[in-house]
């Protein structure tokens, strides 16, 4: 979403939540091509707003009771999440389009735990990386094509197997 949309929206939720509010706690603005921007306050103290674009990409804050939050983001694909609950516990979690993860906890007694996966990147690099040797053989037996050159051309010389282009010119 440009920064011109976000603009808009920001200012014609003003304009509307100042001349006609629908209801005391929610504000929902859509442009009807898929941008959407949605504020909706809550019983104590609970507030969630949500940024939506026609692409997939949104950005996601919520408030919850007793200090909880969370934030999620996905941007072409990319996501990213964070969430702090009660008593301490909070949890990271991050993903890329290739398919990489990275999450780490923290646990009520402060004790963290990450796992990182690379298995997406790892899987590009070795495709991209990859010789793989060509066997010509093998590839036809598959397919069920006789490639074999019949008997009186398998002990011929190369020039006798194919012929050579003649050229006659003025």
């Amino acid at each position: 979403m440009s920064r011109v949309y976000a603009a808009l929206l920001v200012s014609l939720g003003i304009l509307a939540g100042s001349l006609a509010p629908a209801s005391a706690d929610q504000l929902v603005i859509k442009d009807g091509f898929g941008e959407e921007l949605s504020v909706r306050d809550g019983w104590f103290g609970r507030k969630d707003t949500v940024i939506k674009d026609r692409l997939g990409n949104k950005v996601v804050r919520k408030k919850g009771w007793f200090g909880s939050r969370q934030t999620e983001v996905n941007l072409l694909g990319n996501q990213f999440k964070k969430k702090k609950g009660w008593f301490g516990r909070s949890d990271i979690e991050a993903s890329t389009i290739l398919g990489d993860k990275i999450t780490t906890r923290k646990g009520l007694f402060g004790n963290r735990t990450t796992t990182v996966d690379v298995s997406g990147v790892a899987s590009a690099i070795r495709t991209l990386f990859a010789k793989e040797e060509a066997q010509p053989s093998a590839s036809n037996q598959a397919s069920g094509l006789d490639t074999s050159l019949p008997p009186e051309l398998k002990n011929s010389p190369d020039e006798q197997r194919v012929p050579r282009p003649t050229y006659s010119g003025p």
